[in-house]
């Protein structure tokens, strides 16, 4: 399943209009409907009951939000803090020594 779609997904679960889903996420109306029916498809069911006015989640829409809210703010995390750890990888310093008794006692404490 496509995370882009996904957040798609969540924004339009959370504002229930496609336009201000697609202005937010800076996307067409077309791909938003495009991004819903791509899901829909894949999981055998719909998320949204639509009518000309109304826009709301059906049952199954509503769980699939829940659940689906929470894995994605643990993908955010777990990029957020991967980079992190990559940057305090990246931005290690290695130092060299030759083990003079000077440089036994001075680095520890530094």
């Amino acid at each position: 399943m496509n995370i882009s779609h996904l957040k798609v997904f969540i924004n339009l679960a959370e504002t229930l209009n496609f336009s201000l889903t697609a202005k937010t996420m800076n996307l067409t109306q077309s791909a938003v409907s495009q991004a819903i029916k791509s899901i829909e498809i894949e999981l055998g069911f719909s998320l949204f009951k639509r009518t000309k006015r109304q826009v709301s989640l059906t049952k199954s829409g509503a769980l699939f939000y829940r659940r689906v809210t929470t894995v994605l703010s643990n993908f955010d995390k777990a990029v957020i803090d991967s980079r992190e750890v990559y940057q305090r990888e990246k931005s290690t310093l290695t130092i060299g020594t030759t083990g003079t008794s000077f440089e036994s006692h001075a680095l520890p404490l530094m």
